[in-house]
C-alpha cells in the first residue's frame, strides 16, 4: 500500500469514528524545499502525526497551526520560509519555501462557522475506492478566495463526472475542466489553478491535486536484466508482473516477491492480457531473447493504452524489429511509441546498471522529467526514414543500407 493511500485510510477512519484531525498539504515551493508539491502530514487533536512535509522547524510551525484549525475548523495558509542564513545553529535550512494549506476533516453534524467547507472526509474514501478500482481522480480545493467562493470547499474529478461545488458555478467549471485535462496524462503533478469568473477577473485560487492507481510494470523476458529490474522497479513502488513462456525462467523461485509471474507466449496469449489489463498506468519493458519475441509482443502492445513501451536490444535489432512490423502495416507514429534502445544514456554496462537506466527511464516518463534517453537519437532517424519504407526496392535496399550505416555510426563518403 502506497504512503498516500495509507493516509487516506487513517482520514476515513477518524471521521468514521466521529473524530477530527488536520489535513497539510504542500501546495506550492519555490527553490530547494525538504519535500514536493502535494506532500501530506495529518495531525490529530492529540498532537499525533501521521506522514511528513519534510521535518524541522517548519513543520513544527505547521503543527501548531494545525491545532488551531482542528479546534477552529477553519482553514489556514502557513507559509514556511527556509532560506534563512546558514550556520551551526540553523535547523532545516534548504534554500527554499514553501506554502502549506492546513485545512480540517470532522464528522457530519459537528457545528461549525458559517461559510466554513461542509464537514466530511474530504473525499478519502470516494478517492480511495477510485484507486482500488484503478480509476484516476482529481481532488480540486479552494485554497484562497473571497465568498462566495468558500475556502476549502472540495469537488472530486473523475473521468466521467464531478461531484461537489467551490461555491461558484464559473469556478466550478474552470477547475473541472483543468483537472479533467491532466486525470490521464503521465508526468502531470499538483498544480494551483487560477479561479476565474465569466468576464475573466480573479476569484481566488484552487490546488488540484491528482490521485492516481499505483503504476505497474509488464517486463516481457524473465533473463538475467528482467532480474534486477524486477528489483529496482519494486523499490519504486511499481506493481511488477514478470513474462516468458519459459517455464524455467519465469517462476517464483527467481522473482519471489513480484505481484505476478507468467507463463505464456508473446502472440495471442499476450494480446488477450494486453486488452483485459493493459491501462494509462501499466509501463511495459520488453527484455526477451530475440526479435522473434519482440515483434509478435509489439503487435499486441503498440495500440494499447500503456504510456510507455521499451525495448532491449542493438540498434541494428531494434531497426530490424521496427522495419518487419511496418512493412506489416503498423503505422510509423505507433512505431515510434517504442523507446529503443531502452533507457538512460548513463554508459550502463552490467544487468543491474541496464535495470538502473531503465528505471530511471520510467520515473522519467511518469514525473515529466529532462533527463536523455538512449532512444533520442534512433528515434529522430527513424522518423527521418521511415517515409523511404514506402519506396521501389532498390531505392529501398539504398535507405535501409543508409539507415544501418547510421545506427552503427557509419558515414558514407560525398
Amino acid at each position: 500500500m502506497t504512503d498516500t493511500a495509507e493516509l487516506l485510510d487513517v482520514i476515513g477512519r477518524s471521521v468514521d469514528a466521529g473524530g477530527s484531525l488536520a489535513v497539510a498539504t504542500v501546495i506550492e515551493t519555490r527553490g530547494s524545499t525538504p519535500r514536493e508539491v502535494g506532500a501530506k502530514m495529518l495531525i490529530r487533536p492529540d498532537g499525533g502525526i501521521a506522514g511528513t512535509i519534510g521535518g524541522g522547524c517548519g513543520e513544527a510551525d505547521v503543527w501548531r497551526a494545525a491545532l488551531d484549525v482542528i479546534d477552529t475548523k477553519v482553514p489556514e495558509s502557513v507559509f514556511v520560509d527556509l532560506t534563512q542564513e546558514m550556520n551551526l545553529q540553523s535547523e532545516a535550512v534548504c534554500g527554499g519555501t514553501m506554502r502549506i494549506f492546513v485545512e480540517p476533516r470532522y464528522p457530519a453534524g459537528v457545528p461549525s462557522e458559517e461559510g466554513v467547507a461542509p464537514p466530511g472526509d474530504g473525499y478519502a474514501a470516494a478517492i480511495r475506492a477510485a484507486l482500488l478500482a484503478r480509476r484516476p481522480a482529481a481532488l480540486v480545493t479552494v485554497v484562497r478566495g473571497d465568498p462566495p467562493l468558500v475556502v476549502g470547499a472540495h469537488m472530486l474529478v473523475t473521468p466521467e463526472q464531478s461531484e461537489g461545488s467551490l461555491g461558484v458555478l464559473a469556478a466550478d467549471t474552470s477547475a473541472r475542466e483543468a483537472a479533467k485535462r491532466v486525470l490521464c496524462t503521465v508526468g502531470t503533478r499538483p498544480f494551483l489553478h487560477r479561479l476565474t469568473g465569466l468576464s475573466g477577473e480573479e476569484q481566488g485560487e484552487a490546488f488540484i491535486e491528482l490521485f492516481l492507481p499505483v503504476a505497474r510494470l509488464l517486463i516481457l523476458g524473465a533473463g538475467h536484466i528482467a532480474v534486477p529490474l524486477a528489483h529496482v522497479a519494486q523499490i519504486l513502488d511499481f506493481e511488477v508482473t514478470v513474462w516468458d513462456d519459459r517455464a524455467a525462467f519465469a517462476n517464483r523461485q527467481r522473482f519471489p516477491t513480484v505481484h505476478d509471474v507468467r507463463v505464456a507466449g508473446f502472440d495471442r496469449d499476450l494480446a488477450g492480457y494486453v486488452s483485459e489489463a493493459v491501462d494509462e498506468r501499466t509501463f511495459v519493458v520488453l527484455v526477451t531473447r530475440g526479435h522473434q519475441q519482440d515483434v509478435p509482443a509489439l503487435r499486441a502492445l503498440l495500440a494499447s493504452k500503456a504510456p510507455y513501451i521499451g525495448m532491449i536490444g542493438s540498434k541494428r535489432r531494434v531497426w530490424t524489429v521496427l522495419k518487419l512490423l511496418h512493412g506489416e502495416g503498423v503505422p510509423a507514429e505507433q512505431l515510434l511509441r517504442v523507446y529503443a534502445p531502452v533507457g538512460l544514456d548513463i554508459e550502463a554496462i552490467t544487468p543491474a546498471e541496464i535495470a538502473v537506466a531503465i528505471c530511471g527511464e520510467l520515473v522519467k516518463i511518469l514525473r515529466g522529467g529532462k533527463a536523455r534517453s538512449l532512444s533520442e537519437a534512433t528515434r529522430e532517424l527513424f522518423q527521418r526514414r521511415f517515409g523511404r519504407l514506402s519506396a521501389p526496392p532498390d531505392l529501398e535496399l539504398e535507405a535501409e543500407t543508409s539507415i544501418l550505416m547510421d545506427l552503427a555510426g557509419v558515414r558514407s563518403e560525398g
